[in-house]
């Protein structure tokens, strides 16, 4: 990565913690974001904790506002984020929670059996970087769920064109605010590595599973290491 573009993707980084905060402030994450998905998200979200059910200990990578950490069922769990608006709300709920970012997590090799990142891995600094250490602090399972980015040219393009254009005015219809944080949301799609990419990161690592919705503009992705 060139330094230029370090810098640019600092930028949008810090934009994207600010842009997420603010949502959850104003009450409209959970609203606006079921809508624009479908009624999807929560489904696939599901599904990704569900497949952490009896794994051991369990960190929760992006937590945000804790939508995925209550679905977790583990026997130990712990939340991770970047911002500490966040967590010190999920704090609250007398939970246990760390600060920090993917790229370089405070936690011990194999320190968790699993790992989910419910909508927060597109987001990372440096998504080479954030997997390198994913693989390092969990030892079995790692489960990704995000708006995907499709394989299929056609349905990249127009997966993209819904959430740069569609996306923002059905959150301006909902929130009556045209200039909207959903604005944003394009830049972290344009940044993700697209199902295929992934999956390839992943392969060396162990067995693979995509779970696909929306012709790919949803995913889940597991990975179960060797």
């Amino acid at each position: 990565m060139k330094p230029e573009e370090r810098h640019s993707t600092g930028v949008i980084w810090f934009n994207i913690i600010k842009v997420i905060e603010s949502i959850e402030e104003k009450g409209l994450y959970v609203r606006v974001n079921r809508v624009i998905s479908f009624f999807l998200d929560d489904k696939i979200r599901y599904i990704g904790a569900s497949s952490l059910k009896k794994v051991g200990k369990v960190l929760d990578a992006g937590t945000g506002p804790g939508l995925t950490f209550r679905l977790i069922e583990a026997e130990f769990k712990v939340g991770f984020d970047a911002s500490l608006k966040m967590l010190k709300k999920l704090r609250a709920k007398n939970v246990d929670v760390v600060c920090g970012v993917f790229e370089y997590m405070p936690f011990r090799r194999n320190s968790f059996d699993g790992l989910i990142a419910a909508y927060s891995f597109r987001d990372s600094f440096d998504k080479a970087k954030a997997l390198a250490e994913f693989l390092r602090v969990a030892s079995r399972r790692i489960v990704l769920v995000d708006i995907g980015k499709p394989c299929n040219p056609l349905f990249r393009i127009v997966i993209g064109l819904y959430i740069k254009y569609l996306v923002p005015v059905i959150a301006a219809l909902l929130t009556g605010d045209f200039r909207n944080e959903w604005w944003s949301l394009y830049e972290t799609y344009e940044e993700n590595w697209t199902n295929c990419a992934l999956a390839k990161a992943l392969d060396n690592f162990g067995n693979v599973i995509q779970i696909e919705k929306m012709f790919g503009g949803l995913q889940v992705t597991i990975l179960d290491k060797r």
